[in-house]
This record gives C-alpha cells, structure tokens and sequence, in this order.
C-alpha cells in the first residue's frame, strides 16, 4: 500500500463543486470526493511510521476478524499543528471497506 502525503481542507456542507471559493494560487485545487465507507481507528501521541504501521495493522485485523473487505490504500490523518502537546495531538488510520456479505 502506498503513503501520498498532501493536505486537505473540508468545506462546510453549504458549498458545493460549483459555489465554492476558487483557489487562488496554482499548487492549489478543488476537487470532490465522493462518498464512501471508511473504516477508522484513531490515536494520540507521537506519530512515526512504527506506530502508524502498528495501528493500520491493527485495523486491518479487526476489519478481516469482522468479515470487512478492504478497497483502497490507508490515509493517515493527522488534526493537530506541530507546536500541539504529544498528548493532544490527534490522528487517525482510515481505509475504504465494502460491507462484509451478509451471514446466513
């Protein structure tokens, strides 16, 4: 699985494709995501590989204990600045997941 890094900033729901702000510098653009079914697992402290492999691990496991498919590559989201308390900071391992099939 690939690592892209890169930021994002979510608009509120009053905007769409058409009305939102245009960017205004070239390294900056608007696209839509659509829906999806993601799986989270969610952590706080230091962010290194180690531990973002530990936790995607983890809910990898968790997904293919439950029956869940994986279908796409993890994002690592990270909410806090860099100046943020270890302890504060925020972060989160998601990848999209279809629905596991239905048990008989």
């Amino acid at each position: 699985m690939s690592l892209t890094q890169g930021m994002m900033f979510f608009l509120p729901n009053q905007f769409t494709a058409e009305n939102a702000p245009r960017p205004t510098h070239p390294d900056v653009e608007l696209v839509v995501i659509d829906a999806r079914r993601v799986a989270s697992i969610t952590y706080s402290g230091f962010n290194d590989n180690d531990k973002r492999n530990a936790y995607l691990n983890t809910l990898l496991k968790v997904l293919e204990d439950n029956g869940y498919r994986v279908s796409g590559n993890p994002s690592f989201l990270e909410y806090d600045a860099p100046f943020t308390l270890p302890w504060n900071k925020r972060h989160e391992v998601i990848i999209e997941v279809m629905s596991p099939p239905e048990s008989d």
